[in-house]
């Protein structure tokens, strides 16, 4: 039996396929390494400061899937998108392409800055339909629906709850 290194879960190593463990340098840099490194390797005597772990992927996808939510997609903040696909592409050989949404380039209606998508169907207390996006800016809340073709309703505010 083969067993994470990370979290001691039987399972998690796919034969053939290298895991790679990515850090965020504390100078600002996403970097891997092919182990999990000692708390020594990461840290810096010069500043007191150290890097951390991420995560672990052995395809692009699964990298991407660690670093979606921390990079930056139309203003949203985080990593820059282009480093983060470059940091990708130099680590990982498989095609895989991130599709971003177009509900993640969608403006407030009332003060133009980038909305933020944080419920798509995936949590039950709200309908499986819906769309709700935040702006950092204004803090107001917007609604949409999905339509059978694919497509979204127009941006509601949201009032309740």
């Amino acid at each position: 039996m083969v067993y994470c290194r990370l979290c001691w879960n039987p399972g998690w190593y796919v034969d053939g396929e290298e895991l790679m463990y990515i850090y965020e340098g504390h100078l600002g840099s996403l970097y891997t390494s092919d182990r999990i490194l000692d708390y020594e390797e990461t840290y810096c005597e010069q500043c007191g400061d150290s890097d951390w772990l991420i995560g672990y992927a052995a395809t692009k996808e699964e990298a991407w899937n660690l670093l979606e939510d921390i990079t930056n997609i139309n203003g949203s903040g985080g990593w820059d998108y282009e480093y983060v696909m470059e940091f990708l592409n130099d680590n990982w050989d498989d095609d895989f392409v991130p599709t971003i949404h177009e509900y993640d380039r969608m403006d407030c209606p009332e003060c133009g800055a980038p909305l933020k998508v944080y419920y798509d169907g995936t949590r039950s207390s709200e309908p499986e339909n819906m769309l709700i996006r935040h702006c950092p800016e204004c803090g107001r809340d917007w609604v949409s629906d999905y339509i059978d073709d694919g497509s979204e309703s127009e941006l509601q505010r949201k009032f309740w709850g």
